[in-house]
Formats: structure tokens, C-alpha cells, sequence
């Protein structure tokens, strides 16, 4: 809410977590409910919440499923089930990810851990 207020718009890094989700209870529960696919699912969550899905794929196939996220709404409930896979542990593994392919190329990589002024933590 604050970023939309603001005019931010958030943009997915690894949303489909490098295919991690795709076997995962809930999400292939929601998934089987719309008869879509896991990564669909996934790809749905973002646009829903307003986060810009980046899709990564060399193959046709992928993308031609990847623009199945847009006709299809997920509901409520399968929102609050989605949401509810963002745990301390999963931010934790994602912050780790994050600074290890994105910090390291950047002039933070460069800063002492607790640099003044430079906010790494996710909230």
C-alpha cells in the first residue's frame, strides 16, 4: 500500500524461486483448483499483489504459459494461503540469495555490514 501511495512499483526478483515452489502443497492445491500450473499460480500472486513478474525462459512452451497468469483471478482465500509461504526462514534464504547475486555487483559489496546510512534488511 505505501509503495502505490508513492507511485513505487515493485518488481519480482526470482519469483518462481528458481522452480523451488513448484512442488509445493499449497501452491499445486491452488493450482489443481484452476487447472493451471504451478508457476502460474506463482506468476498470478504477483501480478494480483501488484509486484511485476519478470519470467526468465529460452522456451516457447514456458512462455506461452507464462501469459496464462491473465485470465484467471485468484481469490481471497487462495491469496492467504499463497501469502503464508513468506516465512522468517523463507526471507532469511532470500535475503542470503539476494546479497550473494545482487549485493556482490553493486558498490555494497564494498560497505562494512553495519555502514551507516545503507538499509540491506528486508522488512
Amino acid at each position: 500500500d505505501y509503495f502505490t501511495a508513492e507511485g513505487v512499483v515493485i518488481q519480482s526478483y526470482r519469483a518462481l524461486r528458481q522452480g523451488k515452489e513448484m512442488g509445493n502443497a499449497c501452491v499445486a492445491e491452488v493450482a489443481k483448483k484452476h487447472g493451471k500450473t504451478a508457476a502460474q499460480i506463482l506468476g498470478r500472486w504477483c501480478v494480483q499483489r501488484n509486484i511485476v513478474l519478470v519470467a526468465k525462459t529460452v522456451h516457447r512452451d514456458r512462455m506461452l504459459e507464462n501469459m496464462g497468469v491473465f485470465d484467471f483471478q485468484l481469490d481471497e482465500d487462495d491469496m492467504l494461503k499463497l501469502d503464508s509461504l513468506t516465512t522468517p526462514d523463507s526471507l532469511a534464504e532470500f535475503k542470503a540469495l539476494y546479497d550473494k547475486c545482487v549485493v556482490r555487483d553493486t558498490p555494497l559489496a564494498q560497505l562494512e555490514p553495519s555502514a551507516q546510512g545503507v538499509k540491506k534488511e528486508i522488512l
